[in-house]
């Protein structure tokens, strides 16, 4: 439901391997990306200056998510390129979206509750953090309010059945 159809998102079962994989420089692009597409660098740089920016860093866990971000990108590349070729959406925009794929996998997964439909504090600021991308979404045109509305009352069902 959360724009599902447009940007990869990864598997959270076999995230942990992915993620030591990734660590070691394993899946990264031959030669640092050297030879990477222009919209696929675009993409790493909109997220880095997301990542970089203060506010995001104090108030939300941005190394993890940029990592889970970096490996939604590597996964599918080709759905990154269509994205920003085809639907002429802005690399900024793509990160937002990809921000709430991967943010509504982890909160929807359970590991970050305390109990059945309560966040823990990892919990808190990853939703804190959704709401604040389909809020950028929303601002970008992406979507509409209704459609942020009705994604909001989804993460916050699959909040509560999780846990």
């Amino acid at each position: 439901m959360l724009n599902q159809r447009l940007i990869p998102t990864y598997e959270h079962a076999g995230f942990e391997l992915l993620s030591a994989d990734l660590q070691r420089g394993v899946g990264q692009p031959v030669l640092g990306g050297l030879f990477q597409r222009a919209e696929l660098k675009e993409t790493y740089l909109a997220l880095d200056r997301l990542c970089a920016d203060d506010d995001n860093c104090r108030l939300y866990p941005m190394p993890q998510v940029r990592e889970w971000v970096r490996a939604a990108v590597s996964r599918d590349p080709a759905k990154i390129v269509s994205a920003i070729r085809a639907d002429k959406l802005e690399p900024s925009t793509v990160v937002w979206v990809l921000i709430t794929n991967v943010l509504d996998r982890e909160l929807s997964c359970g590991e970050h509750h305390v109990y059945r439909g309560m966040l823990s504090m990892s919990g808190t600021p990853l939703l804190s953090l959704w709401d604040l991308a389909t809020r950028k979404l929303t601002d970008a045109g992406f979507h509409t309010e209704e459609e942020a509305a009705k994604d909001r009352a989804y993460i916050r069902e699959q909040i509560k059945r999780a846990g």
